[in-house]
């Protein structure tokens, strides 16, 4: 006998039980076979009622499918992103962590990484959105599948590190992104950015310039694709205002503004640079001694203020602007009026004294 108490089965019918076991596996094989094949039909079914946003009819078959058949990962997978659709996240992580546990395929891990790591990007968990796309970019297979995603995790992972402020990593992940898709803008966008923020970050002007002139090293790289937006060039408008380089500022910000005569932002940025620059000329003019320059500067400023109030009165009449931002934009705009209004009562009484003078040598 065997261990007592566990089994009452005799050595004599053991070769037996074990032909028994033997015989019936591949009807128990068979059986499993037929359940995933009724499994994927309730699947492919789901598919067409994702694709038509039927995300609740959707949830049912699969559910139902993983009844009949719980151990496919595509099923699995399926529901994670149904979930996903209908914003219940915590069942979309279960069901992409199961997916993931039951999957041989790689291309169907990775996958399902991925979509975990922008789950978690999502929630501003950017730690574990990092450790999921460093899973999904481990995770080998075939080159033609992986490679679609691969762009994708690396320039995620380095939004990961720049938000974790790992800098250096976030420039390798970043890079290496547009290495393997060299026209893929939002990377190069995130590039701009990632060098932009560095420079703000530093302390003095002097630090903070090698960075702003990354960032518009890495804009200008990036209107070479021929695929820049009007993100890049009012991220590059942004770097040149930073350096007090205005008239790039306003080339880009109206290249920005041609893109998408839509965007508040760009509106803004126009007329907050137009704003610095009017402010560089008025401390320009104060500290000029020459008198024939100091007019000239001075009407530079007028034509720069009439600038600026043009822009801030377009970003107003634009949708989508910030309601924080447009009571600032109405009081620049009163001020920059009251400095026309005073430098044209300056006119008005110097014309006044010109007059009386005139009047005074007639008589």
């Amino acid at each position: 006998m065997w261990i007592k108490g566990a089994f009452t089965m005799s050595s004599r019918s053991l070769p037996l039980f074990l032909l028994l076991t033997f015989m019936m596996a591949p009807f128990t094989q068979g059986c499993d076979s037929v359940k995933k094949k009724q499994a994927r039909r309730l699947a492919a079914k789901a598919v067409k009622d994702i694709r038509n946003e039927s995300y609740v009819g959707a949830t049912g078959k699969l559910k139902k499918a993983i009844e009949i058949y719980p151990h496919d990962e595509y099923t699995h997978f399926l529901l994670a992103r149904t979930y996903e659709l209908r914003n219940d996240l915590p069942a979309a992580i279960q069901e992409y962590n199961r997916a993931i546990y039951l999957g041989p395929n790689a291309t169907r891990k990775a996958q399902s990484y991925y979509s975990l790591g922008n789950i978690y990007f999502k929630n501003k968990e950017f730690v574990k959105a990092a450790l999921n796309f460093e899973k999904q970019l481990k995770v080998s297979g075939s080159a033609k599948q992986i490679q679609k995603i691969r762009p994708l995790g690396m320039y995620h992972l380095g939004m990961c590190y720049h938000r974790l402020k790992k800098y250096s990593e976030s420039e390798d992940k970043l890079l290496k992104s547009i290495s393997l898709k060299p026209d893929f803008i939002e990377a190069h966008n995130a590039t701009i950015v990632m060098y932009y923020d560095q420079a703000k970050e530093q302390p003095d002007p002097a630090q903070s310039a090698p960075y702003f002139n990354k960032s518009i090293s890495a804009a200008k790289k990036a209107i070479a694709t021929g695929k820049a937006n009007d993100r890049t060039y009012n991220l590059l408008g942004l770097a040149h205002q930073h350096l007090k380089q205005f008239p790039q500022a306003i080339e880009a910000l109206n290249t920005a503004k041609n893109k998408n005569r839509y965007s508040a932002i760009a509106a803004y940025n126009l007329g907050a640079t137009y704003d610095l620059w009017l402010e560089e000329l008025l401390t320009k003019a104060k500290e000029e001694k020459n008198r024939t320059e100091r007019k000239k500067i001075m009407d530079e400023a007028s034509q720069i203020r009439d600038k600026a109030i043009t822009s801030f009165k377009a970003f107003l009449q634009l949708k989508g602007g910030d309601g924080g931002l447009k009571s600032e934009v109405r009081v620049k705009i009163k001020k920059l009026n009251l400095m026309k209004d005073k430098e044209l009562y300056e006119k008005l009484k110097k014309r006044g004294r010109r007059r009386g003078r005139r009047r005074r040598r007639r008589r």
